[in-house]
């Protein structure tokens, strides 16, 4: 992932700004502490005699909302003159992280269990789309396994019997899915629920616990897919048509992964079938 850097000079007595080859989703955050450095400065004041020019320089790191392609570091440089000819000069380092679903190690699991955390009984609360079910972001955020890769989909995704090569065993999840109906408040009979991948194994989804769900029986796989046949739910044809995507369509993997995190009904209206 490529790391660059912008500078931007602000100027305290002109209000200038030069060199701003900035991204428009850090500028509100930027002004906001541009303008929080020149206040602060304005109150400062030394005593005594300078005897010849001084400089100080703090730096603050601050960790902006996730970009949605690249980590970009920039830095803002706001010299203040004072009385006494001390320049303070003041740097941020303003650092965004990628955004997308959490990576997992390796797929999410071992042969001692799913890795991750299951949230506490009741905290966990259905979104829906429509009558369609969607699982709640704060404890199912979706997670994609780093071996997956755009540049080995053959070997990996593309590949038939992939799914079935890193699934987990049912002695693994099914006590897993029990504690995940209670953290959503489930109280019907486990089979009506599928224990589902968010991000499902064929698009490089993990077996981490932020992956998986009590995912509501609803639909077939035809509601969405017609070209679909094979599962349980209506969510089960989407993500059959994200394999395609991405395998046949060159629909770009990172794409689809993060649509199928966010709202995997509104996916299948993105994605081509």
């Amino acid at each position: 992932m490529a790391l660059h850097t912008s500078t931007i000079e602000v100027s305290q007595e002109s209000g200038t700004v030069r060199d701003m080859p900035l991204r428009q989703s850090a500028t509100t955050t930027l002004a906001f502490v541009i303008a929080a450095l020149l206040g602060a400065g304005c109150g400062a004041s030394t005593s005594g005699p300078a005897k010849k020019a001084a400089s100080r320089t703090t730096t603050t790191t601050i960790r902006t909302a996730p970009d949605t392609t690249s980590a970009t570091s920039t830095i803002v440089s706001v010299s203040q003159p004072t009385a006494s000819s001390v320049q303070t000069t003041t740097t941020l380092s303003v650092v965004k992280t990628a955004a997308g679903p959490l990576v997992a190690n390796e797929n999410g699991w071992t042969a001692q269990g799913l890795e991750g955390s299951v949230p506490p009984a009741g905290s966990c609360h259905y979104g829906y789309d429509g009558n369609w079910v969607l699982p709640d972001p704060a404890c199912t955020p979706g997670s994609i396994t780093p071996l997956v890769t755009s540049s080995n989909l053959s070997s990996t995704i593309c590949r038939y019997g992939y799914s079935a090569s890193v699934r987990p065993p049912e002695s693994l999840t099914e006590p897993e899915k029990f504690a995940l109906m209670q953290a959503y408040g489930d109280t019907g009979s486990p089979s009506q629920y599928e224990f589902d991948h968010l991000i499902p194994l064929e698009l490089g989804g993990s077996s981490n616990l932020a992956n998986l769900w009590p995912e509501p029986n609803q639909g077939s796989p035809s509601t969405f897919n017609s070209y679909a046949n094979y599962g349980m739910n209506a969510k089960d044809g989407v993500e059959s048509q994200s394999n395609y995507a991405v395998c046949d369509r060159g629909y770009p993997l990172a794409l689809a992964q993060k649509e199928m995190a966010t709202n995997w009904v509104l996916a299948h209206l993105q994605m081509p079938n």
